[in-house]
């Protein structure tokens, strides 16, 4: 009887050693497919970016593709809002300020700052606005779509527009040592389906449907434009 068992156990263990040895090579078939398909995304969202910045930049320097514009907000919104989630906020500039540029893991959208900001000292102050932000995108296509006749809103508390009063309650806020939720004072988390709470959501469903009635309602309020509107410029300082 003895022998027998142990007869028997080195084919077990054989057999056990087979079964381990295809599911490792399973398990890392199945996981180059998957880093295959991951960088195959990558590499389309990177392409889409690249014209997004090249018919921006063609568009605002070279005057050309204008006629496609209302198509390239289109495009903006859905790749830069709902898939890339790239947008420039208060909450994201003052996490880079104080702790570092993270340029491994969103080098794309500190790119887009810092052409941002050259095009703002330029003189080009509405770059971003106009061309690269998809809660600025959507509400152009509203205002496009609209049956009713659009409006401006004057926003002004003496010579303060409502966007600076806004903005410099953040900035001092933070100076002062006040920890406010910046994520949650800009309705860009609106994009974001899955984390957004029901109120921001509700923020951005309300924009949209301002925009129906008035320019950008959300732009006239708008802390990130107001301090890309801030950068000095090279054409006002030559005048």
């Amino acid at each position: 009887m003895r022998l027998k068992v142990l007869k028997k156990r080195p084919v077990f263990i054989c057999n056990s050693i087979i079964q381990t040895f295809e599911k490792t090579i399973a398990n890392y078939l199945k996981t180059e497919q998957q880093n295959t398909s991951i960088s195959t995304i990558r590499i389309v969202q990177l392409v889409l970016l690249a014209l997004i910045l090249f018919f921006s930049l063609s568009m605002v320097l070279g005057k050309r593709f204008k006629q496609f514009y209302w198509y390239y907000l289109i495009l903006v919104f859905i790749v830069m809002g709902i898939w890339l989630k790239k947008m420039l906020s208060v909450d994201v500039i003052h996490n880079w300020l104080s702790n570092g540029l993270p340029w491994q893991s969103n080098w794309e959208l500190i790119a887009i700052l810092l052409l941002s900001l050259a095009m703002s000292i330029a003189g080009h102050k509405k770059y971003y606005c106009n061309y690269l932000c998809p809660m600025g995108a959507i509400q152009l296509l509203a205002a496009k779509v609209s049956p009713f006749n659009t409006r401006n809103i004057k926003l002004k508390i003496s010579v303060l527009t409502l966007r600076n009063i806004y903005l410099s309650f953040i900035w001092s806020s933070l100076i002062l040592g006040f920890a406010l939720p910046l994520s949650n004072m800009e309705p860009f988390l609106a994009f974001s389906f899955k984390m957004a709470s029901w109120l921001m959501l509700l923020a951005g469903i309300l924009i949209v449907i301002l925009s129906l009635f008035y320019n950008r309602p959300w732009c006239q309020l708008c802390p990130t434009g107001c301090l890309l509107d801030s950068v000095p410029s090279i054409k006002k300082t030559r005048k």
